[in-house]
């Protein structure tokens, strides 16, 4: 049984590439879960709670802010991934002929 080893700089974009993508999803689980608009009245609550005096449309107007935060870390994640993507294809261009992706398919 022989071990494959694959190319440092693939080792190093499928790990990133893992990571992004991580990273990407939890985004959109935070979003649809803790910051979704059920939970405007759990904001409102807690607010109060904390001696703030706020109306149901101010809680809705800052879970919609913290929602929008999360989408931006969202397209940060996006653009990484696009940036390990340009970063794979060129990389494979400098890669030897046998540690090509094609040469393994095939």
């Amino acid at each position: 049984m022989s071990i494959k080893k694959y190319d440092l700089k693939i080792r190093i974009w499928h790990w990133l590439s893992a990571l992004v993508v991580t990273g990407s999803l939890l985004t959109v689980l935070i979003n649809s879960t803790l910051l979704d608009r059920s939970q405007t009245p759990f904001v409102q609550k807690e607010l109060q709670n904390a001696g703030v005096q706020i109306n149901a449309e101010q809680a809705r107007a800052a879970t919609h802010g913290l929602e929008d935060q999360v989408w931006g870390i969202h397209i940060y994640f996006g653009y990484a991934l696009a940036l390990l993507f340009v970063f794979r294809l060129i990389s494979e261009a400098f890669l030897p002929k046998e540690k090509k992706l094609l040469f393994k398919i095939k």
